[in-house]
C-alpha cells in the first residue's frame, strides 16, 4: 500500500467565512471595547484551530492500495477497488478519493469522487469504481487524490499520490461475422477448403445418411434413382493459417493512417482462433517478421494480445520485406490473411502474384475482399484457358469462391 505524504491543509469557503467573521469581531471587540465580542471572536478562532488540527489528524497514517485487473481490453468497462488502510488508533471519517482512472481523458466515468464514510481504527475500508480505458498499451500507475473536510467542513486536507498498479490494455477486439465464419470453419461453402487453397478431392457417390450437408446432394441422380444420392469427398488435409500485418504509408498519403482499426481486427482474429482451438502463425513488421505462434493455450493468447498492446507501429513506404515474407508463405496448404493500417486499395496492387491472399485493413468488408480474390482467380483461369492449359485445383477454386460469395 502507498502511504500518504505531507497532506496540504487549507480553508474551505465556509472556513474562510468563519475566519473573516472571527477577525471582524476581534477588531470590533478591541475598538469598542466590548469583552463579549472579543471572547466570541477568540472562540471562533479557537474552533477553527481545533478543526484544522483534527482535519490533519483525520488523514494521518493513511495508506491506499488500488486493485485492478492485470489484463483487459480497451473499451471494456471494468471494476477497480481503492482500499484505504488506517494505521492510527482513531477512525478516519468522510474521505473523498478522486482517482485518475475516473478522469474523462482515460474513462467515461461520471462520478469523479469516491467517498468513504469511515475507516476504522487500525483497520481497512474499500470502495469500488468503474473505469474504461480508451487506449491500448501498458499502464504503470495512476494518480489518486485523497481529501477530507472533516469535521464541520471548515478545513480541507489534500494529498495526491501515484499508486503503482500495472495493467495491460489489449486492443478492443472487432471481428466481422463473415470473417468469424471463415475462421470457424476454415471453409467457404462447406465442401472445399479455404479462399486460397485447393479444394478437397472428390471420392465418389453414395446414399444420403443423416448429418450429410444438403448441398452435397446430387439432385439429378437422386431423381433418377428415387432416393437421395450425395457426393463424397476425401477429408481435407489440415491447413496452416498465417496472419501478416504490415504498416504502410503510400506516396499519396500525407499522414499515415492510424493502426487501431487493423489492430482491433487482429485482436478479434486472435480470440476467434483461440475459441476454435486452432493454431496459426503471426508475422508483423514490429516483430521483425519473426513468426509468433498462436496456439490454443490461454498463456499463448495473452502473449499474442500483449504483443499487439505494445506494438510500435511505424509505417514504411516500401513493402519489400512484406513481399519476401509472403513469398515464403506461398503454398497450397496455407491460408494467408494480410492486414494493414493503410487502405487495401493503396497497397494490394503492389503484392503482384500474392493478390489472391485475403487482404484487409479494418475498413473493407470481408465480402469485398473475397470477391477480389474470386475475380483474380477467374482472370488466372481465363489466362490458362487462352494458353491451352488445363484447369486443375487452381481453376476449381473459382467455383468454390463463387459459392463463398453466395453464402
Amino acid at each position: 500500500m502507498t502511504r500518504l505524504t505531507a497532506p496540504q491543509l487549507g480553508l474551505t469557503p465556509r472556513g474562510k467565512a468563519l475566519l473573516g467573521l472571527g477577525l471582524f469581531l476581534l477588531v470590533c471587540g478591541l475598538l469598542a471595547p466590548e469583552r463579549i465580542l472579543t471572547q466570541l471572536a477568540l472562540c471562533l478562532l479557537f474552533l477553527l484551530g481545533i478543526c484544522a488540527w483534527q482535519a490533519r489528524r483525520n488523514v494521518a497514517s493513511l495508506s491506499i492500495r488500488r486493485i485492478v485487473p492485470e489484463r483487459l481490453f480497451c473499451g471494456e468497462a471494468f471494476l477497480f477497488t481503492l482500499e484505504v488502510g488506517n494505521g492510527k488508533s482513531s477512525p478516519s471519517f468522510e474521505l473523498h478519493l478522486v482517482d485518475e482512472l475516473l478522469d474523462p481523458k482515460f474513462s467515461h466515468g461520471e462520478d469523479l469522487a469516491l467517498i468513504l464514510e469511515e475507516v476504522p481504527a487500525l483497520g481497512r475500508a474499500a470502495v469500488k469504481g468503474v473505469a474504461l480505458l480508451r487506449n491500448r498499451g501498458a499502464y504503470s500507475g495512476f494518480k489518486c487524490r485523497l481529501s477530507s473536510s472533516f469535521p464541520f467542513g471548515l478545513c480541507r486536507c489534500d494529498s495526491t499520490l501515484v499508486i503503482e498498479s500495472p495493467l495491460v490494455a489489449y486492443p478492443e477486439p472487432a471481428l466481422p461475422p463473415e470473417l468469424d465464419d471463415l475462421l470457424a470453419n476454415g471453409q467457404g461453402d462447406g465442401d472445399g477448403r479455404s479462399w486460397n487453397s485447393s479444394p478437397a478431392e472428390f471420392r465418389g457417390l453414395r446414399e444420403f445418411s443423416a448429418g450429410d450437408p444438403i448441398k452435397w446432394i446430387h439432385w439429378p441422380l437422386s431423381a433418377r434413382h428415387q432416393r437421395l444420392i450425395v457426393r463424397e469427398f476425401e477429408p481435407a488435409a489440415p491447413e496452416k493459417l498465417s496472419l501478416v500485418f504490415h504498416a504502410y504509408q503510400g506516396p499519396e498519403q500525407a499522414q499515415p493512417t492510424r493502426p487501431e482499426l487493423a489492430l482491433r481486427l487482429l485482436s478479434g482474429i486472435f480470440l476467434q482462433i483461440h475459441e476454435n482451438g486452432s493454431e496459426a502463425e503471426f508475422f508483423a513488421d514490429f516483430n521483425q517478421w519473426e513468426a509468433l505462434p498462436l496456439k490454443a493455450g490461454e498463456d499463448d493468447l495473452h502473449e499474442a494480445l500483449e504483443n499487439l498492446a505494445h506494438a510500435p507501429v511505424h509505417p514504411a513506404k516500401q513493402i519489400d520485406a512484406l513481399l519476401a515474407t509472403l513469398e515464403d508463405l506461398h503454398s497450397d496448404d496455407r491460408r494467408v490473411i494480410v492486414i494493414s493500417n493503410a487502405p487495401v486499395k493503396a497497397w494490394r496492387h503492389l503484392l503482384g502474384d500474392h493478390q489472391n491472399f485475403l487482404c484487409l485493413d479494418g475498413r473493407v468488408s470481408i465480402a469485398e475482399a473475397v470477391r477480389h480474390i474470386a475475380e483474380r482467380q477467374m482472370e488466372l483461369a481465363r489466362t490458362r484457358l487462352e494458353h491451352g492449359e488445363e484447369l486443375t485445383s487452381e481453376g476449381n477454386r473459382v467455383e468454390k469462391l463463387k459459392g463463398l460469395l453466395r453464402s
